[in-house]
């Protein structure tokens, strides 16, 4: 059991949050939560649990290098839920067609990474800086997909407990799985896996099912933009965590994602706003 602890701990810290993410969508609206759900939550327990699997700088920082292009994934995983659903119209279908090309692409793009990747010789100074290349890009598809949004209205109607516990329980295992991969030496696809788009999966789903697919698709590009904050998290992370331990490195990782993501983005957003 002690051997699991480091697994399960991570995975139920996840769990949490996800489910925090969905109530903050539904209560403050597309936009505003559409910010906080992408703020550096579920990537610290992952990243808490990938540095105790290995905490050597150069082979922690292949799995922290390699959540930028997860994140630019979840971007074009994102993306579909913001296009598809305008462009398909009314057919009963669109749900499932959504759900099906943003999750079938992520899969097969996230493959193709990790076999890439994994056939290269490790090296830091690269892999850190396609990450940053992967960031920058991130930035560009953000910005662009918030330019002339469609409304990110406020819901109206409360999404059910065993949704919510489900989307807890999908964020949880996918950062699970993550730290075990990480465990078992996979550092780069423990990278990929721990920031697998179960919450924004979830968030989608779960806010479509109860207020309709407005909220989902006004939430899908703050949700794109507001990613840069676990892109900054993971980057920074790979070189305080083993210069200040994990706790101290955390804590510098998420003051700078918040700092230097989510609240230029937030900011940016209300400036963008009608009215504003």
């Amino acid at each position: 059991m002690n051997d699991l602890l480091p697994i399960l701990i991570p995975g139920f810290a996840a769990a949490l949050a996800a489910i925090l993410v969905t109530l903050a969508i539904e209560r403050l609206g597309g936009q505003l939560g559409g910010i906080l759900g992408t703020l550096p939550l579920t990537v610290v327990p992952a990243s808490l649990g990938l540095f105790h699997a290995d905490p050597r700088a150069d082979v922690f920082s292949t799995a922290m290098s390699a959540i930028p292009l997860g994140m630019l994934l979840n971007v074009a995983f994102l993306g579909v839920w913001r296009v598809w659903p305008i462009r398909a119209g009314d057919r009963s279908t669109v749900l499932m067609e959504t759900l099906g090309l943003s999750l079938g692409f992520w899969i097969l793009a996230a493959l193709v990474l990790v076999l890439v990747r994994e056939a290269l010789s490790p090296n830091m100074t690269r892999d850190v800086l396609v990450g940053v290349v992967a960031l920058m890009t991130t930035v560009v598809l953000g910005v662009r997909a918030c330019r002339d949004a469609p409304p990110a209205p406020k819901g109206n109607r409360r999404v059910g407990f065993r949704v919510l516990l489900l989307r807890g329980i999908g964020a949880g295992a996918a950062i699970a799985c993550g730290v075990a991969l990480g465990r078992a030496g996979w550092m780069t696809a423990a990278g990929m896996a721990s920031v697998f788009p179960a919450i924004f999966l979830t968030s989608m789903l779960a806010t479509w099912m109860a207020q309709g697919r407005a909220v989902p698709i006004g939430a899908s590009g703050p949700m794109m933009l507001g990613s840069v904050a676990v892109s900054i998290y993971a980057l920074v992370c790979a070189f305080t965590m083993p210069w200040a331990g994990s706790v101290w490195g955390s804590i510098l990782g998420w003051v700078a994602g918040s700092v230097f993501g989510s609240l230029p983005a937030y900011l940016w957003l209300r400036k963008q706003a009608p009215g504003a």
